[in-house]
C-alpha cells in the first residue's frame, strides 16, 4: 500500500494487518513519480519475492461538469489514473 501521508498510511497499514488474515505492506510515496512506484515494486519483491496484482486508486473523480472542465485538467487527471511501471524480473 501507498500514499503520501506517511503517518495515516502505518495507521491503516497497522489496522489492516490486525484485522485481516493477509499481509500488508505500506510504503510512503508518490504513484505520480515513477521513482516512487519502482520503489514500492523493489520493496514488493524484497518483502514478497513477487507481484500478482496492482491496483492503482489515486484520487478520485473529477467534481466538474465535463463541460466546466479544461483540457489541461483532464490531461492532468487522465495521467494520475493511467500511471504505468515496468515490473522487475
Amino acid at each position: 500500500m501507498a500514499a503520501k501521508n506517511e503517518e495515516n498510511l502505518t495507521k491503516t497499514v497497522e489496522e489492516l494487518n490486525s484485522s485481516s488474515g493477509g499481509r500488508v505492506i505500506g510504503q510512503a510515496g508518490d504513484i505520480t513519480k515513477k521513482e516512487d512506484i519502482s520503489k514500492l515494486v523493489e520493496i514488493i519483491y524484497q518483502e514478497v519475492g513477487r507481484l500478482d496484482h496492482l491496483v492503482i486508486s489515486a484520487g478520485g473523480p473529477l467534481n466538474l461538469l465535463f463541460e466546466e472542465t479544461s483540457d489541461q485538467v483532464w490531461q492532468m487527471d487522465s495521467k494520475l489514473k493511467k500511471t504505468n511501471f515496468e515490473p522487475s524480473p
